[in-house]
């Protein structure tokens, strides 16, 4: 029986709490996922987002008082999956 390599889903995230962002991160980590970037305003986002190296996102609704909507339409258009966590 031969095994399978393992490819790890890249995960971007995308929070503005450094402690919230680092909680996610490790447990992501934990979970085998591996992490594409943290992204705490939306112009970084957008850029990320942008680039594309990632296979999925967690996403925050609110970015230090700034609406993620346009992170969340830039993540729809680029087909990539993603869940919205919000406090």
């Amino acid at each position: 029986m031969t095994s399978r390599p393992t490819l790890k889903a890249r995960i971007l995230i995308i929070e503005d709490e450094a402690m919230i962002a680092f909680g996610i991160e490790q447990t992501l980590l934990a979970d085998g996922f591996e992490i594409a970037g943290i992204a705490a305003r939306l112009p970084a986002a957008l850029e990320m987002i942008d680039r594309g190296a990632f296979d999925g996102a967690i996403l925050d609704t609110n970015l230090a008082g700034v609406s993620a909507g346009p992170a969340a339409a830039a993540l729809k258009s680029s087909g990539r999956p993603f869940i919205i966590a919000s406090g």
